[in-house]
Parts: structure tokens; C-alpha cells; sequence
């Protein structure tokens, strides 16, 4: 028995989404027939050109998780907020989605003002923060455990001195999973250290 291969048998049994990486309007066609020729069930990961298919998504209920929010705009003739405005459109045209930073790694800390970005360009204040906690579990089959404050799940709490989708909200506390999680940085402690410096 290979484990590796062995892992894959729910996605291949349609058990498990499988993410397929897709920005282009074409590309996202392909993968979107590849999935449902191979009884798959697809998640679009990226999207940059999913408005333009958002039809096609609808009518074969494809979700997408949102990367471009915050990237330049790819063609020289398109719009400043090409991107910024993806969320809106597919929130429009009936598509699930999540937004994501695309990345793994430091630029995660953006998240919220990816979803705030997207919330001044045309998507509800109220969409914006599913985007980021809701729909995303709802998205990858782990609703039942995140994504909202309720009886039986994960409590994972944010409290900020303001609206979590601005910058400029400070974080007062952070619980995961019920867990108080200390918020001291190298910066925070730089700061007490230094700002009644005269």
C-alpha cells in the first residue's frame, strides 16, 4: 500500500474538495469540467478572472477562495480596482466564496483588511466578515466545528477596540480555542521599553 495515494481516496471518491489553483476565466473553465468529468468536487483557489465565469461557477456550484484582493491589477488597460472589486461581483452573481491572502506565510496578518478592502469596493460589511470566518469553513467541510460563535464549537475569538476590518483596530485579546493567547510582539515590548524615551 502507498499512504500518500492512499490519503487522496476521498478526494478522489468525491468525500474531500480538492483545490484547484486557476486564475484565468479559461483556466478556471478547465478545471471546473476536468473536476466534474474526473467526480471531483472542485474549489477554485485564486480566481482573479471569476466574475467573468461567475455564471458558469453558479451553475455548477463551484466555490472559489478569493487570493487577488490586494494584487496589482494584471492587464495594463484594466481598472485600479479590478481586484478589489472581485468579492462584490461574485457576492452578486450568487457564487460562495472566501477571501484569502494567498499566502502562508507573514502576509497572512492581512487578512482583515483584504476583507476590508473588499467591503469599501461594493461587498456588505457583513459579507466581508463571513468571507473570513463563516464561508471558508463553510467552504472546506468544517462548519460544524469553526467558522461562528456557537454551542459545541471551537471557540476561537478575536476582541478589537474597534471594526476588524479596519487597520486601524488594535487587538485587545485573542482566544483559540477557548485559550487566552498572549499578543506581546518583539514590537509591543520595543515600544514599553522605549516610548517615554525623552
Amino acid at each position: 500500500h502507498d499512504v500518500v495515494l492512499e490519503s487522496m481516496l476521498p478526494a478522489l471518491d468525491g468525500q474531500m474538495p480538492v483545490l484547484f489553483p486557476a486564475d484565468r476565466a479559461n483556466d478556471i473553465r478547465d478545471a471546473v469540467n476536468f473536476a466534474e468529468e474526473m467526480h471531483l468536487k472542485p474549489i477554485i483557489l485564486g480566481g482573479q478572472e471569476a466574475p467573468a465565469v461567475a455564471g458558469f461557477l453558479k451553475q455548477h456550484n463551484v466555490p472559489v477562495i478569493v487570493t487577488a484582493v490586494m494584487r496589482l491589477p494584471s492587464r495594463e488597460d484594466d481598472p485600479y480596482d479590478v481586484n478589489y472589486t472581485i468579492p462584490a461581483k461574485l457576492a452578486a452573481a450568487g457564487v460562495q466564496f472566501a477571501i484569502s491572502t494567498g499566502d502562508r506565510g507573514s502576509e497572512i496578518r492581512t487578512l482583515p483588511y483584504n476583507a476590508g478592502m473588499a467591503a469599501a469596493h461594493g461587498l456588505s460589511k457583513s459579507d466581508a466578515l463571513k468571507s473570513v470566518t463563516l464561508w471558508p469553513a463553510q467552504i472546506l467541510g468544517v462548519a460544524d466545528r469553526l467558522g461562528s460563535l456557537e454551542v459545541g464549537k471551537m471557540a476561537n475569538v478575536v476582541v478589537t477596540t474597534g471594526d476588524l476590518l479596519e487597520a486601524k483596530t488594535d487587538t485587545k485579546y485573542l482566544f483559540i480555542d477557548g485559550r487566552p493567547i498572549p499578543l506581546d510582539t518583539k514590537h509591543t515590548q520595543l515600544n514599553a521599553m522605549f516610548k517615554d524615551r525623552p
